[in-house]
């Protein structure tokens, strides 16, 4: 069962700096449409020492406070889900509201 939120609410924020959860999104604003696997890579050569499941774990809770969203789902496949930002997130960043 996967729940998915509405890209329309108002208590949406963005994780606070220097945190795993705004590095995982920063690298997912620069790297849209790419895969879990692509996501932990570019962490990784970033200095962050990530996993898949971890990052996984990441996107999941960034998921479900509505800053991204899987453009294709495909857990438990070598790779894993591709990802977005969701529109309100993109107007978060565009506003340099990021604390």
């Amino acid at each position: 069962m996967e729940i998915h939120h509405n890209d329309c609410d108002d208590d949406v924020k963005l994780p606070r700096r220097e945190t795993f959860l705004w590095s995982t999104v920063m690298v997912v604003a620069v790297m849209e449409g790419s895969n879990s696997a692509e996501i932990t890579e570019r962490l990784v050569d970033l200095g962050h020492l990530f996993s898949v499941s971890d990052v996984s774990s990441y996107l999941t809770i960034l998921r479900s406070k509505g800053l991204v969203r899987t453009i294709a789902s495909r857990r438990g496949i070598v790779g894993g889900s591709t990802w977005e930002l969701t529109e309100i997130c993109k107007k978060l960043l565009g506003n340099g509201n990021g604390s």
